[in-house]
């Protein structure tokens, strides 16, 4: 019976995307010509219409406008919702629109001013002049404005389980931020706002460029807080490590070679990190290789969200009396299953990073990619396995290296970050002691 649903769902699904595709083509054949030495005219975009059926024509235009109307601030010559109501005979008060549409176009124009180089960064206000009656848009566009309007929420980049990221706009500096909100169903106003406070005391105690400033930290009497972050541009570590494990083509063993040193020197480089915000008395109990940018060839760590649950003193162990467990169980380490964590804590999550970087997958998997009912026990008792296990090339001294760093007794893990830095940048400065023949056929063993 499971399967025969599957199957009525899928024809669904294809008969669906049969139905739209001259729809989806007329946007294709738009993209491609506002591509081109200049701009179709607003009055040509009836016609990308004439193969889309009647019933869909006036929604598939209202895609087509918002389109456009993007492609406009982008090249330059920037347009007005206004120019589109004149040309193509369309009512901006509602009447030849339905309300929802109109709100979805003024978002559209209000967002597509914010592109740079040529967007020109509008105010709320100018939309309360020229669409006064539509309360709906205005309520919108006032849940993208940060304060005093001074931050706009551009789009969602990533969504968790706890909070979301927009990438935004400073409209005092003109610069790119990263926004932090909670997730409103995740908790409670209170506790959302607790959370994100306390990240944000973490991250206004480290300063350092292998770590994600803060540029403030917004608290509304009414709805939600938010972090604004400074905008990391570039691929996470995991990316990285996917496209460099993806390269198995004849003769790029030299490449491979080659990227896994420059991979190894930013792990290193993110250590640094870590060992700086130990050093402050912050641990950030969530490290793997997705909290991690690569922007213009340097580490940035995100998310320090776990860290702000609580802060060192000294060497003393974290603990939470809730016994409450954070973290991401495919690279956690077992004392934070117990609800504890202190430096070492971090130094597994470094070595299930190393882990990843050596293997091209995480130190535990479970299948299809959920964890199993049972995953306290398995990330409690379950050892890593070595990564040489199965996998060509790795070096023998990172191999133990890596070992030691995922020893499920903290005790036998490194001492520091800074002392797991140290093993692998000492590896990166030794000669290599092979062969020339070695050298030539076997560049990624030692």
């Amino acid at each position: 019976m499971i399967a025969a649903l599957a199957t009525r769902h899928a024809e669904h699904a294809r008969r669906q995307v049969a139905r739209f595709s001259a729809w989806r083509a007329a946007l294709h054949c738009l993209r491609e010509d506002c591509g081109g030495a200049s701009l179709p005219p607003i009055e040509s975009l009836p016609a990308f219409l004439a193969q889309v059926p009647a019933d869909q024509r006036s929604e598939a235009l209202l895609d087509l406008i918002a389109e456009h109307l993007r492609h406009t601030w982008r090249a330059g010559c920037g347009q007005l919702l206004d120019a589109y109501f004149g040309e193509l005979c369309l009512s901006g008060t509602g009447s030849a629109l339905p309300s929802s549409a109109l709100t979805s176009l003024i978002e559209d124009e209000f967002l597509a001013r914010y592109q740079q180089p040529h967007g020109d960064m509008p105010l709320p206000m100018e939309y309360c002049r020229r669409f006064s009656a539509e309360s709906e848009a205005l309520k919108q566009l006032k849940t993208r404005c940060l304060m005093d309007d001074r931050f706009i929420k551009i789009d969602c980049i990533g969504r968790g389980g706890l909070a979301e990221v927009w990438r935004g706009v400073d409209r005092h500096t003109r610069e790119q931020v990263a926004i932090k909100q909670p997730l409103t169903e995740s908790e409670s106003s209170t506790g959302a706002a607790n959370r994100l406070a306390a990240e944000a005391r973490t991250l206004e105690a480290l300063t350092h460029p292998g770590i994600i400033g803060l540029r403030a930290h917004h608290v509304p009497e009414r709805g939600q807080p938010a972090l604004i972050m400074q905008w990391a541009q570039g691929p996470t570590l995991s990316e990285r490590i996917h496209h460099h494990h993806a390269v198995e083509t004849a003769g790029a063993s030299r490449q491979r070679r080659q990227d896994q040193l420059e991979l190894l020197r930013v792990f290193a480089e993110t250590c640094d990190a870590v060992a700086y915000a130990h050093d402050r008395g912050v641990i950030h109990c969530d490290l793997k290789p997705g909290n991690i940018i690569i922007e213009n060839g340097h580490s940035i760590i995100l998310d320090w969200g776990m860290a702000s649950l609580g802060t060192m003193h000294g060497a003393e162990d974290l603990s939470q009396s809730s016994l409450t467990v954070l973290g991401t169980p495919a690279y956690m380490a077992p004392e934070q299953v117990e609800g504890h964590a202190d430096v070492k804590t971090d130094v597994f999550g470094l070595g299930a990073t190393l882990f990843e970087m050596l293997t091209g997958r995480p130190p535990r998997e479970w299948g299809v990619g959920s964890p199993p009912a049972d995953w306290q026990s398995l990330v409690k008792g379950l050892p890593v396995p070595a990564p040489r296990d199965g996998q060509r090339g790795v070096p023998k001294a990172l191999d133990t290296t890596c070992q030691r760093a995922l020893s499920l007794h903290a005790a036998d893990r490194h001492a520091s970050a800074a002392q797991l830095a140290s093993e692998v940048r000492t590896y990166l400065a030794a000669p290599p002691n092979r062969s020339w023949f070695r050298r030539l056929f076997f560049p990624l063993c030692t």
